[in-house]
């Protein structure tokens, strides 16, 4: 079974986030078992952490024209106003089940982002949510990552399950693993084959 290290690469390196944020352990790879944990350095109320987080939780469930949108409102609104008017448009749950949800899945595929030291090409599957406080179906991280190897150009797909615990288990893991190992297409897969085709006719 390939390692960890050959599957999404090193952990991060200062001054990325999750080398000041993770201190990571590759459990020894066997046939059955090849796990990698995170042990967390950072206070969960350090700032810079804190940051990052609102940073990335904010583009992950907004899109470029969204965002000059609300920059736009602000400015003709004012902040009284504003308040009123983005509450009524939020792009951002409020459930807590699905804020932890959400954030899990976002910190998964920006970790392996990290660890491959590349931009991957991705669907923001949160900013097309029709229902912000209802966790939103398809596949929790699929990325693509297209690369050369020397004689051709090649693609390889990244697909990852998500799970919020204030306790990691056995079960869970195990369950996170059975999942994995089912013979699928990804959920997502047609989206963001449809999603590569309209950017590539734009």
């Amino acid at each position: 079974m390939p390692t960890q290290t050959e599957l999404i690469g090193n952990h991060p390196s200062a001054p990325n986030i999750f080398a000041k944020w993770f201190i990571n352990n590759d459990v020894t790879t066997t046939t059955t078992k090849n796990h990698r944990s995170l042990t967390p350095l950072l206070a969960s109320d350090n700032d810079e952490l804190i940051e990052w987080l609102g940073h990335t939780l904010f583009q992950h469930h907004h899109t470029d024209y969204r965002i000059e949108k609300l920059k736009e409102n602000y400015s003709k609104l004012g902040f009284s106003e504003y308040a009123s008017y983005i509450d009524e448009r939020r792009r951002l749950p409020i459930a807590d089940r699905v804020k932890k949800g959400n954030a899990t899945e976002i910190i998964l595929t920006e970790y392996i982002q990290s660890c491959l030291d590349k931009e991957l090409i991705k669907v923001f599957k949160l900013k097309y949510n029709p229902n912000v406080d209802q966790a939103i179906k398809g596949d929790d991280t699929l990325m693509v990552d297209i690369f050369n190897d020397g004689k051709q150009d090649k693609v390889r797909l990244y697909l990852g399950e998500a799970k919020f615990r204030k306790k990691p288990t056995k079960q869970i893991v195990s369950t996170l693993a059975d999942s994995l190992a089912k013979d699928k297409l990804p959920l997502s897969y047609t989206f963001l084959i449809d999603e590569l085709g309209r950017d590539a006719t734009m």
